[in-house]
């Protein structure tokens, strides 16, 4: 591991975060350790003793791998190890791929005719083709020598000459120069008048002694006539002639002779949108002395070669490291993303490998970040933006004056229109800035670095553009980068407006979350002014808000899932206790003295199937539910009502019945009485089981004896008296009993005289003492109301003949109790006297209660 490298990682936007908050993981899991804060966690689970270092171990070793995963990504990535060779030369021919047909097509031209005009798109690569092609290669050639004008000077004319003289010096051979004489670099702070002659002389001689014909190559000449500018103009605002132009300046008079005179070449190259200027270079107009041509862009295809040629693999120092670490990729990806635009410009391509020069990793991830084909685009234009900032004092003022000056030389363009370059008059632009010499010193820094040039102004006043058009799309991507939230809420704005009355658009149109977090701290560091848009951005607030709220919902649902899934558990828990025979009455208690979420989960838990349903009601669930509130009790007397109501789904709610009624007399509600009384004897008069009818029984007596609803006691009351019927033994006694009860609860005197009439004639035609017995125990409690004396007589007579018959007295209690009862109601004092009889006859043989005896001798004394 290289210590350098990895302090390169740690510096990184990934690694440093990751450092951080591993480094903190694992001391906190040490300090957990040591302080035994896992020890409570092992105990619960029942752990060995060495599971705690284990896992201590096992984070300590996952935070190291993921360092070590990290590092190792971060060192395996492709990096420019030698950033100067993403540097395209103009001058170098490696350069010059896909122009071997038009380099051999200009040669041609230029040995066919004196005056060669060329234009072409700006950024096509004009300069480079002659700088790495044609100077080089006629340089070697005997028939022309190549003098190379690029740098102009500032002077209509001295700058010219001296520029031409220089760069013919330049360009001749130690030999040539020996040949010449012509030993020591020109003077060109000689009078101007001596510097036309000097250069008359040397291009003559360059002709008379080495038999070779100057090609003067006028490089840019766009910029020399942008930069003088009314010297190219009439009054009348035209382009002068070629005559205008010599006569008015002794270097262009020099070339239109030696043109003339075929004593030299000329080649001027210019860009087309300048291409109207080259007229005034027409000094010669015969046919076959001038021509003009048009440089195109590459073809797409030249584009693969370009991009590996400059980082071959096997070259020695490397230019990329690891290039199967994200170049090859990202070589590919850069391919794709330039040849969408069909034909490539040269200058397009070097700008996007000097802004590659700027990523920290040759990855298609850091390409993603840095925004793509335009970010890497924007880089460069941003390194231009901090230079020429730093000319003029630098500090943020500064770059936003830059930033302003490239605003005004570029069109934004719209939906179907790409933005593009245009011209702004230098005036404009210095009034931008606010000083001239602040200005200048701007514009220059930015022209060295090839982002704006000279262009043609109104008239004799000079302008400036972006050097190419496709570097407005760079500019505007670099601002929107420095100045990107001032962007985002102007655009923002823009596009809610935009939007009306559609609250769908409107919503759309409201700055992301993060956006309007960051706008917000801008504001706050007074970095931004929000103005007219602050409503907006208010507005925008809705949705980080909205967020808050919903996280905040999230969490919250989280904790109630949680909490949710922990009730699940503890109502389970309790239910399976439940099920145990052995302990449902400790959780019967457990469930009166847990929290009411868990008591009403067991319910929802237990209500959801029937045999839950019923096996709760053999235990003390329900009442345990309800504790001392009745809507508990109303809950739970819900479910079983309703597992009562289906029959096919209960194979025996004996114990539900039972649960049930206690319930329903807990709620003490008579309507509530009344539907449950309704319940049970549906359910009582459908089953055909004893057993469960005795249940059901009792259960129906228990809501009866509370119940006060007189037609619901007389239809239960008929209904069981139906089911007394034919009833014997068990189901008789508790069904009797039921009856009972129920009928004593009548206040009806006919409905009394109609039930205690049929029991009677049921008693009529009884033989088996024992069911007698419990029949006169519910006729007793019929006629308890019952003041009907003809009814009453006809009763107590039945009950008498009945008890006559009887041996023991111990097997007709009820039939005694009863008849006592019924006799104790009558008036008619021969009826009683005839009653009394009786009694003192059975007195005689069995022992009767006192009680049986009282009532009649207090009526025989009345």
């Amino acid at each position: 591991m290289s210590l350098a490298r990895s302090m390169e990682w740690l510096r990184t936007a990934e690694a440093l975060p990751l450092a951080v908050v591993a480094a903190l993981t694992a001391a906190g899991t040490l300090v957990a350790k040591m302080q035994g804060l896992f020890s409570p966690l092992s105990k619960a689970l029942g752990l060995p003793i060495w599971v705690e270092p284990l896992f201590v171990a096992i984070i300590v070793v996952m935070l190291a791998f993921v360092l070590w995963r990290s590092y190792r990504k971060f060192a395996e990535s492709s990096r420019l190890e030698r950033p100067d060779a993403f540097t395209l030369h103009p001058r170098n021919p490696e350069s010059l791929i896909g122009r071997e047909d038009d380099l051999s097509d200009l040669l041609r031209t230029i040995r066919s005719y004196r005056l060669v005009l060329l234009d072409g798109e700006s950024g096509c690569g004009k300069s480079a083709l002659v700088s790495a092609g044609v100077a080089p290669q006629l340089r070697t050639a005997e028939s022309l020598l190549p003098v190379l004008i690029r740098d102009w000077g500032d002077d209509w004319v001295r700058g010219p000459l001296a520029a031409a003289l220089d760069a013919l010096f330049q360009s001749l051979a130690e030999s040539d120069r020996v040949r010449l004489g012509w030993l020591k670099p020109p003077d060109m702070a000689a009078p101007l008048p001596s510097l036309v002659h000097s250069l008359d002389v040397r291009l003559r001689a360059v002709v008379d002694t080495l038999e070779r014909l100057p090609l003067l190559i006028a490089d840019q000449f766009d910029d020399y006539q942008a930069r003088h500018r009314p010297n190219f103009f009439d009054a009348h605002a035209n382009w002068i002639s070629p005559n205008a132009l010599a006569d008015a300046n002794p270097f262009w008079k020099l070339v239109c002779d030696g043109l003339r005179a075929g004593r030299l070449h000329l080649l001027a190259i210019t860009r087309d949108d300048t291409a109207a200027g080259l007229s005034t270079l027409r000094f010669v107009v015969g046919q076959g002395e001038w021509i003009e041509r048009t440089l195109y862009r590459v073809d797409k295809d030249v584009l693969r070669p370009l991009l590996v040629g400059i980082a071959p693999s096997d070259a020695q120092p490397l230019v990329i490291s690891s290039p199967e670490g994200g170049w090859v990729e990202l070589r590919e990806r850069l391919e794709r993303d330039i040849k969408i635009e069909g034909a490539i410009l040269m200058q397009q391509v070097r700008t996007i490998l000097l802004g590659l020069r700027q990523l920290p990793l040759l990855t298609p991830r850091r390409y993603r970040e840095a925004g793509g084909l335009r970010g890497v685009e924007a880089l460069v234009v941003s390194r231009a933006v901090s230079k020429s900032a730093d000319a003029i004092g630098g500090g943020n003022a500064a770059r936003r004056l830059v930033r302003e000056v490239l605003g005004a030389l570029t069109l934004p363009g719209g939906p179907d229109q790409p933005p593009k370059a245009k011209r702004a008059q230098s005036q404009e632009l210095i009034n931008i800035v606010g000083d001239r010499s602040r200005a200048e010193r701007m514009l220059a820094s930015l022209q060295s670095d090839e982002v704006i040039r000279p262009a043609e102004g109104t008239g004799a006043e000079s302008a400036w553009r972006l050097d190419h058009d496709y570097l407005a799309r760079a500019v505007l991507a670099e601002r929107r980068m420095a100045d990107r939230w001032a962007v985002a809420l102007r655009e923002g704005k823009a596009r809610f407006d935009e939007a009306g009355d559609d609250w769908r658009q409107r919503w759309a149109a409201l700055l992301p979350i993060g956006t309007s977090l960051r706008v917000a701290w801008e504001s706050l560091r007074g970095r931004l002014n929000m103005g007219e848009a602050l409503h907006y951005a208010r507005m925008s607030f809705i949705k980080p808000v909205a967020a808050c709220v919903l996280a905040m919902g999230v969490g919250f649902s989280a904790v109630l899932l949680e909490r949710d899934l922990r009730i699940d558990r503890e109502a389970a828990a309790i239910f399976n206790r439940l099920a145990n025979q052995s302990e449902k009455d400790s959780a019967a208690l457990e469930v009166w003295r847990a929290p009411m979420d868990v008591r009403q989960r067991l319910r929802a838990y237990i209500i959801e199937s029937p045999s839950k349903l019923e096996t709760a009601g053999g235990t003390r669930w329900a009442l345990a539910h309800a504790g001392v509130e009745s809507i508990r009790a109303r809950e739970a007397a819900e479910a079983f009502r309703t597992l009562l109501s289906n029959t096919r789904s209960v194979g025996n709610p004996g114990n539900a019945a039972h649960a049930y009624a206690a319930l329903i007399v807990k709620v003490n509600d008579q309507s509530e009485l009344k539907v449950g009384a309704i319940a049970l004897r549906e359910r009582l008069v459908k089953t055909t089981d004893n057993n469960l009818a005795i249940e059901l029984g009792e259960a129906y007596g228990t809501v009866a004896s509370k119940l006060n609803d007189q037609a619901e006691l007389k239809v239960g009351a008929t209904a069981l008296r139906e089911k007394i019927a034919d009833a014997d033994g068990d189901l008789l006694s508790k069904i009797g009993e039921a009856y009972g009860t129920v009928a004593s609860k009548l206040s009806d005197q006919i409905e009394l005289k109609a039930q205690a009439s049929a029991l009677r004639e049921r008693l009529i035609g009884t033989t088996a003492y024992d069911l007698a017995d419990k029949l006169g125990t519910a006729y007793g409690a019929v006629t308890s109301n019952l003041n009907d004396q003809s009814e009453l007589k006809a009763g107590a007579t039945v009950l008498r003949e009945l008890l006559l018959k009887v041996s023991s007295v111990l097997m007709a209690r009820g039939l005694i109790e009863a008849y006592g009862a019924v006799a104790s109601k009558l008036t008619d004092q021969s009826e009683l006297k005839a009653h009394a009889s009786v009694i003192r006859g059975r007195r005689r043989t069995a022992i009767a209660p006192a009680s049986l005896a009282q009532p009649m001798v207090q009526w025989l004394r009345i």
